[in-house]
C-alpha cells in the first residue's frame, strides 16, 4: 500500500485562517498623528489574526523523519497588519528548521491588525504555527 506525507499548516484557529480583511476591520479610517503605542491583549478589543500567508515549506529532513508539533511565535504585529520583523521571536521551539520556517512565514504573512476604540494599533501578541503531516493513501475516499 502507498502512502504519501503531505505537510499541512494550522496557524491560530481554522476560522482565524478564514478570516476576510476589509477596508478597514476596525471601523472608519482614523485621521490623524499615527498611535505607536504597544498594545497587549487586555487594551485592545480584538487580536491580530491571521489572513494569508507565504506557501509553508516543510524542510524535506523533518518531512520525511515525521517529525510533527507546534512553534509559539512572539511578535508585535503592527496597524497595517504586518510583523515588525525585529520583534519576531520563537518561544517554544520545535526543531530549528522548523522555528526558521515558521519566523519566515509569520514575517511574510498579512494579519488583521489589533484594534483599541476603532482604530488599529500595536499589539503585542503570541501566534502558534503547527507543523503536520497528513496521511494520504491513494484510492482511500
Amino acid at each position: 500500500m502507498l502512502r504519501y506525507l503531505l505537510p499541512a499548516l494550522v496557524v491560530g484557529t481554522v476560522s482565524q485562517a478564514r478570516t476576510k480583511q476589509g477596508p478597514n476591520p476596525c471601523g472608519p479610517a482614523f485621521v490623524g498623528a499615527p498611535d505607536t503605542t504597544v498594545y497587549f491583549k487586555d487594551q485592545v478589543a480584538t487580536m491580530p489574526v491571521v489572513i494569508r500567508g507565504p506557501e509553508l515549506h516543510y524542510p524535506d529532513a523533518q518531512r520525511k523523519s515525521g517529525v510533527q508539533g507546534r512553534v509559539v511565535l512572539g511578535l508585535i504585529v503592527n496597524a497595517k497588519g504586518k510583523a515588525e520583523g525585529s520583534s519576531v521571536r520563537v518561544l517554544q521551539s520545535l526543531e530549528p528548521s522548523l522555528d526558521r520556517e515558521a519566523v519566515r512565514y509569520i514575517r511574510r504573512a498579512t494579519l488583521q491588525p489589533g484594534c483599541r476604540d476603532g482604530r488599529p494599533v500595536r499589539v503585542q501578541t503570541t501566534i502558534p504555527v503547527e507543523f503536520k503531516l497528513a496521511v494520504i493513501i491513494p484510492g482511500a475516499a
